[in-house]
């Protein structure tokens, strides 16, 4: 009885904080909701690993969100495991799991399979699978046909909850860039933007372009004031931040709006963290005393935000920068290098500086020319000027001309004064053949971007 007593006596004298250290369900989906995937994953992954199936689900989200994050494939390949393992007690999550499969083995008929297993499931759980479905048709068209795809919306907006509403708004901001779609998502973010959060970033942008500061203020005081309740969450804040940074907008930027999202969103969310301090150094009369926008970039570069490698390896590849160290700034991006095309854009230059020596410009240009694959359509012009002179590899006009029409193509101002003094020094064949291999670069690139050139239309199956 005496032992008892002490036994519970003991017990009894343990700090309160010590059952805070104890791993929670709860807390870990709050942490993940909110961004803070550390926190999540430190709650999640005990429960795991002992067996809770709504730790394995949410965990795999947190290892698919740092993949996507990262490029790491440990990330990636711990997500498959933990989606396996839930996929039973959660059929929703068919698509996550192939998606990510698919990205490491290239199988397309994982995607098949997916999308057959979530059709399977339409009738017991079409509040969970509607979704998923969508946004696998979102991503690989070629999946569906505009009728399937058509009927699956609909039955979205019909069933109206949040889930449900957002995968409609993601499909209508994927393919905005027809205008009818794009007044279509306005349209319904204008009435759901309080149950669906994912349209405040493109509600703020569409504010932003029509240069409707009140309407601006409106979401971001919006989005403030409700966070970090759950239907608002770091990242929400961060996208609507980079919606009021968008130089694509004919607009003046909301920086000062942008701070007040990324300053809260921050605490959360390593990326919004380095966005915020990026602002700072390009902005420094918005910081105050207090700031440290390096030491910001520091703390989320450990988080494991790429951006902050890149922030971190131009700053001090930055010859403006006082503490310039070019030893420094290679290691931050070759990292970023590794998952990012504007790392490779800026890893190119850095190599481009004379920093490794002239014999490292034959991998400038390997770096320049996957970014501008990848999209980054600045590396097209970097590619001309370094094909157009002397310099660390041989000069060859037709590749320079070739990759200024592209740049061209891409809006990039300089292209056509280069154009100019290139079309003065070469022969008319040599001009005909850099506009083929310009269109045939141009083409590749469409056909490498299209999620439809998948060899899988003729398995799509209507409902």
């Amino acid at each position: 009885m005496r032992r008892t007593l002490l036994t519970l006596a003991f017990c009894l004298c343990l700090p309160v904080t010590a059952w805070a250290l104890l791993p929670d369900i709860e807390r870990g989906k709050r942490a993940y909701e909110q961004g803070d995937l550390s926190a999540a994953q430190e709650n999640l992954e005990p429960l795991a690993i002992r067996g809770y199936v709504e730790a394995q689900h949410y965990l795999a989200r947190v290892h698919r969100d740092q993949f996507e994050a990262t490029g790491n494939d440990e990330h990636r390949d711990s997500a498959i495991y933990w989606l396996s393992r839930s996929q039973v007690e959660y059929p929703a999550d068919a698509y996550t799991l192939a998606r990510l499969s698919y990205a490491k083995t290239g199988a397309p008929d994982l995607l098949i399979d997916a999308r057959d297993a979530l059709k399977r499931s339409l009738g017991s759980e079409p509040r969970k699978v509607v979704p998923e479905l969508i946004s696998l048709y979102r991503d690989y068209p070629a999946l569906s046909s505009e009728e399937d795809l058509l009927k699956l919306l609909n039955r979205a907006v019909r069933i109206g909850d949040r889930s449900s509403l957002s995968a409609v708004v993601s499909w209508y901001e994927s393919n905005q860039d027809a205008q009818a779609n794009y007044e279509q998502l306005i349209a319904l973010c204008s009435r759901h933007f309080r149950q669906v959060p994912d349209c405040l970033p493109p509600l703020t942008a569409n504010a932003r372009r029509l240069k409707d500061d009140a309407l601006v203020t409106r979401y971001v005081t919006y989005a403030l004031d409700t966070f970090p309740g759950s239907d608002v969450d770091a990242r929400q804040l961060d996208d609507m931040a980079s919606a009021l940074l968008d130089d694509d907008i004919a607009a003046p930027a909301g920086h000062t709006h942008a701070i007040s999202l990324l300053t809260v969103a921050g605490k959360h969310y390593p990326r919004a963290q380095a966005r915020h301090a990026g602002l700072l150094l390009d902005r420094p009369d918005l910081a105050s005393q207090q700031d440290d926008p390096v030491g910001m970039l520091e703390s989320a570069y450990k988080a494991g935000s790429m951006d902050a490698a890149l922030s971190l390896g131009r700053l001090y590849m930055d010859a403006d920068f006082d503490d310039a160290e070019p030893d420094v700034a290679e290691r931050y991006l070759v990292e970023a290098a590794s998952v990012m095309s504007a790392g490779k854009y800026s890893l190119a230059r850095y190599l481009t500086r004379g920093y490794a020596g002239d014999r490292y410009y034959p991998k400038a240009v390997e770096l320049l020319v996957d970014a501008g694959r990848d999209g980054y359509e600045r590396a097209d012009y970097e590619l001309a000027q370094i094909f157009s002179r002397r310099v660390g590899v041989e000069q060859n006009l037709v590749y320079a001309y070739s990759f200024a029409l592209i740049a061209r193509h891409n809006d990039i101002q300089q292209a056509q004064g280069l154009l100019n003094e290139l079309r003065a020094q070469m022969t008319a064949d040599e001009l005909s053949g850099a506009k083929a291999l310009a269109q045939r670069e141009l083409d590749a690139r469409k056909a490498r971007r299209a999620p439809q050139q998948l060899q899988i239309a003729d398995n799509t199956k209507s409902e």
